[in-house]
């Protein structure tokens, strides 16, 4: 018998939504507008990682990066939000780490 394939993402949304719904809900919505708010090349060398209390950690790929970025924190979260079309991000926090290009 043959069933209907199923996109591992679509599985992994089902079960990310009956584990922690509205944060991941939260999350998921950023990854996804991630490379647009902030542009591709500064998506490149950033991956955000959490979302806690209005407070974005953003990890980055080195030490240039993180200066640069923490120059641009008012633009991104401005961006960010205008493009969530919420007030949702009040805080980006960068910490170097692993970045996947």
């Amino acid at each position: 018998m043959k069933g209907k394939l199923v996109h591992i993402g679509d599985i992994l949304q089902i079960i990310l939504k009956n584990i922690k719904p509205s944060a991941d809900k939260e999350m998921m919505t950023i990854w996804s507008i991630w490379k647009v708010a902030v542009k591709e090349f500064i998506a490149k060398e950033t991956k955000p990682a959490s979302l806690k209390d209005g407070t974005l950690t953003v990890y980055v790929s080195n030490s240039v990066w993180f200066q640069q970025l923490n120059f641009l924190k008012r633009d991104i979260i401005t961006k960010l939000n205008q493009a969530l079309k919420s007030e949702l991000v009040k805080d980006i926090v960068f910490k170097i780490g692993r970045v996947d290009r």
